[in-house]
């Protein structure tokens, strides 16, 4: 049985249900001691059941209430050029 723990304090931050449900699913998919996942936005918005532009909103949210540290990530092509890979995500409550 694969579980996860949430933080109590969770339940008295007030986010609104996409948020919440977004947040949950980051710490689930966190590493327990880094408090670091990458999970891209397609694979949170199938994953929970919702839009990607809702997934990137609560993503964005969840950043500016200081939930979540978002650190972009690049990947190196084989034509010499960069492109963004799916972004990592640092959980800042307690997991």
């Amino acid at each position: 049985m694969n579980v996860f723990y949430l933080p109590n304090d969770i339940f008295k931050s007030n986010l609104p249900p996409y948020e919440y449900k977004v947040f949950t699913y980051l710490i689930m998919r966190a590493d327990r001691k880094s408090g670091f996942c990458f999970p891209s936005i397609p694979t949170i918005a199938n994953d929970c059941g919702i839009s990607e532009t809702k997934a990137r909103r609560a993503v964005q949210f969840l950043e500016e209430k200081g939930f979540i540290e978002i650190k972009p990530q690049f990947k190196n092509l084989q034509n010499g050029k960069i492109r963004q890979s799916s972004n990592m995500y640092k959980i800042l409550l307690p997991v």
